[in-house]
Formats: C-alpha cells, sequence, structure tokens
C-alpha cells in the first residue's frame, strides 16, 4: 500500500513536470540556461511559444572566434515525442534572415570528417529562409545574399538527402536533389 502510494505521487509529479515544460516560462528558462551555459556564445532575445512547440525566437546569435551567425525571426515547429523512437522531427524551420559573417581564419586546415553519422534519423521537410548573408570581414571582403531558400532535408539510417525547392541569387536561380552517404568517401 505504501509502495503503491509513492508511485502513485512519482507519477504526478512527473505529469506535472511533462506539463511544466511545456509552458512558455520553461522555454525562457531553457533560453537563458543555454546562454549561461555557452559563457555568451550563444545569445537568444524574444524567445515566444512552448518547448513543445511551436516556438518563435526573435534573435538568436552564435558566435566563436572565427564566425558569428545571426538568426532573426525563427521558428520551428517540431515533434519532441518522437526522441523517444530516436529521431528529431521538425515539421517547420523558418528563418526571415540568416547572416553568416566570417570574422578571421582558422590556424587549422579545414580536413573533412571521418563520418557524419547522427544517433538519430532527422526529418525537416518543410526549411524556408528568406534571405541568407555570407559575410567576410576583410579589405577584400566578398558578400553573397541568397533568398526564397526552400529545402527539405532528410536523414535516414545511412544517407542524407537534401531536396532544394528554390535558391535565388543575382546570378539565378537554382534548384535540386543531393544524396550524401554519412561515411567516406561521402559519395
Amino acid at each position: 500500500r505504501y509502495a503503491s502510494g509513492v508511485v502513485l505521487a512519482a507519477l504526478i509529479l512527473l505529469l506535472v513536470l511533462v506539463k511544466l515544460m511545456g509552458t512558455e516560462s520553461a522555454l525562457k528558462w531553457g533560453a537563458r540556461q543555454a546562454e549561461s551555459l555557452s559563457h555568451g556564445v550563444i545569445v537568444v532575445h524574444d524567445v515566444n511559444g512552448s518547448l513543445y512547440g511551436p516556438l518563435k525566437i526573435g534573435a538568436l546569435s552564435i558566435q566563436t572566434t572565427q564566425q558569428r551567425i545571426e538568426i532573426s525571426d525563427l521558428l520551428l515547429d517540431w515533434s519532441p515525442l518522437a526522441l523517444l523512437s530516436k529521431q528529431v522531427k521538425f515539421s517547420t524551420l523558418r528563418a526571415q534572415r540568416v547572416r553568416v559573417t566570417e570574422l578571421g581564419a582558422s590556424s587549422e586546415p579545414l580536413t573533412l570528417p571521418d563520418t557524419l553519422q547522427l544517433p538519430v534519423r532527422l526529418s525537416l521537410p518543410d526549411i524556408r529562409i528568406e534571405r541568407l548573408e555570407y559575410l567576410e570581414l576583410k579589405p577584400s571582403g566578398n558578400g553573397l545574399v541568397l533568398t526564397g531558400i526552400e529545402l527539405a532535408l532528410k536523414r535516414s539510417s545511412n544517407q542524407f538527402a537534401l531536396d532544394l525547392r528554390q535558391l535565388t541569387s543575382d546570378w539565378g536561380a537554382l534548384r535540386g536533389d543531393l544524396v550524401l552517404d554519412d561515411t567516406r568517401p561521402f559519395k
């Protein structure tokens, strides 16, 4: 009788915690924790929604010594329960603007990884980026602007599949598909 009471109390506590994790307060707390644990590498502003989705981030910045990535008006909608079956599923990932700024060259030579394997399957059927800017901060720094990006990305058991539905630049538009193995030689 005592054991069943303890189990019931533990289940009630678990249900309350699950419910609380879906609140906007929990999302904002999680964003503050990410900022704190990253020691300033990650900065998040104007977070709304729920960890269970959808969630909106007004501005997200990630800065290392070599690169700064700024994302504005980010919308994410995902299925957290899919994690139980080793899947990361985003039904929607949208951003108004993504700006990647190269701050300085790395002293390390660029090398390919040994593997691209992930411990989960990945599904992002609806990725949209209105404007992607790539900038280099040096005297001869060139910039690249891509607009109207629409794509899907999926990782099955051993391959990544990219479906580029639309991408526009000053040179023209691009569409296409790419399939890449997750182990060398990445065919």
